[in-house]
């Protein structure tokens, strides 16, 4: 390997001892190649800090100033299911989502209650696993007057459903699109999540077998015009499915063979087919990791927000590595800016000089 020290130490952090196809390793090696020593940074942002709980009160300083909410959704942060669910929630009140720990107030949400300072706050708890003591603490932040609403059923699919009852039962309108998923795909979730707050979709879970309990069913067949699936057949069943087309609705099934091929599918669905296709400008892209996502959990309601999209890049796999920078590549003219969720901890330096490179 010929060129600088710096160059070759980089080159060898880049792609010594990752996985990745030979046409991969080909597409990685050739934009390094291609940046520079000294490629321009102004063009990307990272947003990082100590935990999630703390990167989604970094999520709500970015897109939310004191008056904008009257209502604000919290999770709990153990479970990734609780805030994804929680996104569609979200989106009926403009509100961003923030996560607690299940035994106290995560201080993140307490800076951010008392900055924002909200009138209501809904505490999403899909487990039941959220203390009383964080309901207390809620109740008894300073300088903040706050009615609480605990939403929880006794499983996910049950608190999904109850989700999308509060809403409407709220007086709130939700938009003509679903989505149906499982809790083990929260990747999918992840990106599908922008999409889900900017359309006001609700977010229904399946059971472990895969069938939607038959008040959800009614539910879809009733106030829906559009289904999303996320997940295979092992995810949602296909039984499911038929139901739901013979019901009259447009049903959609997004899949991959890994969460990165989902991702890009949903990606692409999202800005091109999506029947809010024209919300999404790209002029931020948001870079996560799909084997570490808690950074992303609350990204949701930022990106659809702000018009923006997650892309997945796990950089000791660069088949990820080569499909974010094919898609960079693809949409340049559009995208102003690369946003990395995890900061130095997922996405070293030279990985995001590499993929910010590409603009």
């Amino acid at each position: 390997m010929i060129g600088s020290a710096r160059y070759v130490c980089g080159a060898s952090r880049l792609l010594g001892g990752k996985m990745g196809t030979t046409n991969s390793v080909e597409i990685v090696a050739d934009r390094y190649k291609n940046m520079g020593e000294d490629s321009l940074v102004d063009c990307r942002r990272t947003f990082a800090s100590e935990d999630h709980f703390s990167v989604a009160g970094r999520i709500s300083d970015a897109g939310w100033e004191q008056g904008d909410i009257d209502t604000l959704v919290l999770a709990a942060g153990n479970e990734q299911v609780d805030s994804l669910i929680a996104c569609g929630l979200a989106s009926l009140y403009d509100s961003p989502v923030l996560l607690t720990k299940n035994e106290v107030l995560s201080e993140a949400a307490i800076r951010q209650i008392e900055r924002l300072k909200p009138k209501r706050v809904l505490v999403f708890d899909c487990h039941k696993a959220i203390s009383e003591c964080v309901i207390s603490e809620l109740e008894q932040i300073k300088g903040v007057d706050v009615e609480v609403v605990v939403i929880s059923g006794s499983t996910s699919m049950e608190s999904s459903h109850d989700a999308y009852l509060f809403g409407m039962n709220d007086g709130k309108q939700w938009g003509d699109t679903a989505v149906l998923s499982t809790v083990g795909i929260c990747s999918d979730l992840i990106t599908f999540s922008p999409y889900s707050y900017a359309a006001k979709a609700p977010v229904f879970l399946a059971g472990g077998d895969g069938v939607v309990s038959s008040e959800v069913m009614t539910e879809l067949a009733t106030h829906f015009t559009n289904v999303v699936i996320l997940g295979r057949t092992c995810d949602v069943a296909s039984e499911t499915e038929e139901v739901l087309r013979e019901s009259g609705l447009n049903v959609l099934r997004m899949w991959g063979n890994s969460a990165h091929e989902a991702n890009r599918a949903i990606v692409n669905w999202i800005i091109n087919e999506s029947p809010c296709r024209q919300l999404f400008s790209l002029k931020d892209l948001f870079v996560a990791s799909a084997l570490n996502p808690f950074d992303a959990l609350t990204v949701g309601p930022l990106a659809g927000k702000t018009g923006s999209v997650v892309f997945f890049e796990d950089t000791d796999n660069l088949d990820s590595v080569a499909l974010a920078i094919e898609f960079v590549e693809a949409y340049r003219s559009d995208i102003e800016q690369v946003t990395f969720f995890g900061g130095g901890a997922r996405f070293s330096d030279v990985d995001q000089r590499l993929l910010a490179s590409c603009l």
